[in-house]
């Protein structure tokens, strides 16, 4: 799960977003963060441990920077299998040193596999699509690791990369919602920046997604089905998960909590 929170209070009702049937059947559950506040990171974590517990999960690792968090949990009979966990953070804010835009990992084998969780908040404006995959590719690269600098060549059995990845639609806001008015999502990603980076092998080309048939997850009005327009820019999907393994990989679910609004 991935969720930009644009600053807000823990709600009263967050167990909407964990209480279903399928957290009884997952092995393993993990949760990117952007845009929390820095003295709320204590509480919403918190709430999650608190809530997540209930479904017999412990948590195998978390890690904060500025306004972000990851944490990652698996089934409780699953914990003396976990080994070689490691966490690491790059700020990529002004200056490289203010963690509000950047990334996080947490690493770790579990039965022998080795898995890598990123939560990233990436350069934001439509225009910048170029910071954004010098991100992406630094991310790739170069981490803190616990205590110490360190180039970290991103190899694992199963990379899941999630996050506010910030890449937009090339297109207009009144366009878009047309588009979406009409219910062509299809056509509404052939505008989408990720999609034509990873085709053009310049991010993400090794990386596969599930199929898109949610609605954009940006510039949406808080508790309300319409879009608000700032400065043109289009809705877009900026809320991504992605992940890459050589292995076989099915989908099962990809969506977007309606009731949990991006912004």
């Amino acid at each position: 799960m991935t969720w930009n929170l644009a600053g807000i209070d823990v709600p009263k009702d967050l167990g909407v977003m964990f209480n279903s049937n399928t957290l009884d059947k997952l092995d393993m559950f993990a949760i990117g963060v952007q845009e929390c506040g820095y003295f709320k990171i204590s509480e919403w974590k918190t709430q999650i441990k608190f809530i997540i517990s209930r479904y017999n999960y412990h948590q195998v690792a978390e890690t904060d920077m500025c306004q972000m968090f990851l944490m990652v949990f698996v089934k409780d009979d699953l914990i003396p299998f976990i080994e070689n966990v490691e966490t690491g953070v790059k700020a990529m804010g002004f200056g490289n040193i203010i963690g509000n835009k950047g990334g996080m990992l947490i690493s770790f084998k579990l039965l022998g596999y080795s898995f890598i969780f990123v939560n990233c908040h990436l350069a934001p404006k439509p225009y910048k699509v170029l910071e954004r995959n010098k991100h992406v590719k630094t991310l790739l690269k170069s981490v803190k690791l616990e205590d110490r600098f360190s180039d970290f060549d991103m190899v694992a059995d199963y990379i899941i990369w999630l996050g506010d990845l910030n890449y937009r639609l090339d297109y207009t806001f009144q366009q878009t919602l047309e588009e979406i008015s009409n219910n062509n999502i299809k056509y509404l990603l052939e505008k989408d920046q990720l999609i034509k980076q990873k085709k053009l092998n310049h991010i993400f080309y090794d990386f596969k997604e599930p199929e898109i048939n949610f609605f954009p997850t940006y510039r949406r009005t808080k508790g309300a089905e319409e879009y608000c327009n700032k400065a043109d820019q289009s809705p877009s999907w900026c809320d991504r998960i992605l992940v890459k393994t050589d292995r076989d990989i099915d989908f099962l679910h990809y969506d977007s909590i309606k009731n949990m609004r991006h912004r």
